[in-house]
């Protein structure tokens, strides 16, 4: 089953950072299990403040960047890569090690949590 969430955002003071997912895959062997609440969205539990480089300061650059971060079940980032670029590399690195440095919590579908594949935007501005 492919399940498709609404993304979360928030605004830091040198970037904006939205989290949308991609797509979440759940398996559709059902579970007995009784929960408070059995379907919820991933979520972004702590967000890394990107960092950008000085010299990317000093040469006034901006952009965003779109990072694919893939989530296990229990919302270990599994795997990060530039989705879509900011056109610097310098950018995409500082947005890279962002979200490697954030924490996330998975997806959970009936009572379970599932892994899944997300967008994480970081938006560089001067």
């Amino acid at each position: 089953m492919t399940k498709l969430l609404t993304g979360l955002g928030c605004i830091l003071a040198a970037a904006s950072i939205q989290f949308t997912p991609l797509a979440a895959v759940a398996s559709d062997q059902g579970d007995s299990r009784s929960c408070a609440i059995a379907d919820t969205p991933a979520s972004v539990v702590f967000a890394a403040e990107p960092i950008m480089p000085e010299i990317a300061r000093d040469l006034w650059l901006s952009g965003t960047t779109q990072v694919r971060v893939d989530l296990d079940a229990a919302g270990a980032v599994i795997g990060a890569s530039v989705y879509r670029s900011s056109g610097s590399w310098m950018l995409d690195a500082a947005a890279l090690a962002a979200t490697r440095a954030s924490r996330f919590a998975p997806t959970v579908h009936e009572c379970a949590p599932i892994a899944g594949s997300y967008l994480y935007t970081v938006e560089f501005v001067q």
